[in-house]
């Protein structure tokens, strides 16, 4: 049977002082809590300001409205340095302003405007997150532009040069004033496509709404699908090529005021007419 262990004062055997279990260590410096940096995106702030102040504008002209905010956009981009991002980065938050009165004219007005005067030559436009088709994009167009999803009227109007692709669809008035460049829809588009065009290549890779080439000073449109009524109407030059239909049931879609130029059905060329 084991002895007990009898307690000697002084061989190591004492309880120990709690301080002196943590003899080797040091109390902490106390460090200072940083606050998070919040970066504050002075250039987007600015092209927020831009828009309000060129969306607030109040057209005396109605027809006229879109110009009055890619001009009020424009004085106050001028001389700013805007980058491609800055200008994703607007495109982006588009979704939040679809509240704003005739939105989708000033908004497409807008972006035009931003984009030529971006010091950058090369932009994608994102529309699939907007409810509403923007009007006048790529107004006074002069850079390359992809825009993945639909837009509205008058696309490119204006435009002197650069491209324009558009994913998919687009509304009426496509390539309207045109000056040069060109434009490439690989969807449909609506009525009058070419309106007063003076200038560029407008190619529609679907088929267009009636009304192509109405009152055409010059340039080309290439149908790659089927025409519709009033082709060519009241048209003074340039070029029109149809690769699909330019006929229904007998009924010529080819109008009958056309004043001059010409227009190719395939390779064969139906106007004028050989005598």
């Amino acid at each position: 049977m084991m002895a007990a262990r009898e307690y000697r004062p002084g061989i190591g055997n004492e309880p120990l002082a709690a301080s002196s279990r943590f003899k080797g260590f040091k109390p902490e410096t106390e460090q200072q809590v940083r606050s998070p940096e919040v970066r504050i995106d002075k250039t987007h702030e600015m092209i927020m300001g831009a828009w309000r102040y060129a969306s607030s504008q109040k057209p005396l002209i109605v027809d006229l409205d879109h110009q009055l905010y890619y001009s009020s956009a424009a004085h106050m981009l001028s001389g700013k340095t805007i980058s491609a991002d800055d200008v994703v980065k607007f495109n982006l938050a588009l979704s939040g302003l679809q509240e704003t009165p005739d939105f989708k004219i000033k908004a497409g007005a807008f972006l035009s405007a931003l984009v030529n005067h971006s010091q950058d030559g090369y932009f994608v436009i994102e529309t699939r997150h907007i409810d509403e088709r923007l009007e006048y994009l790529g107004m006074k167009n002069k850079k390359n532009i992809l825009v993945k999803g639909s837009v509205g009227d008058s696309l490119g109007d204006k435009m002197s040069r650069g491209i324009i692709t558009v994913w998919g669809e687009c509304g009426s008035f496509a390539g309207s004033n045109m000056l040069g460049g060109r434009i490439f829809v690989k969807k449909s588009a609506g009525m009058a496509a070419g309106y007063r065009m003076e200038g560029g290549t407008l190619i529609i890779r679907k088929w267009v709404n009636e009304g192509a080439g109405t009152e055409m000073k010059g340039g080309t449109i290439i149908i790659k699908g089927d025409g519709d009524a009033g082709l060519g109407m009241e048209m003074e030059d340039g070029e029109i090529h149809v690769m699909g239909a330019i006929s229904l049931n007998d009924y010529d879609y080819i109008s009958d005021d056309i004043k001059g130029g010409r227009i190719y059905h395939g390779k064969e060329l139906v106007w004028p007419k050989k005598v």
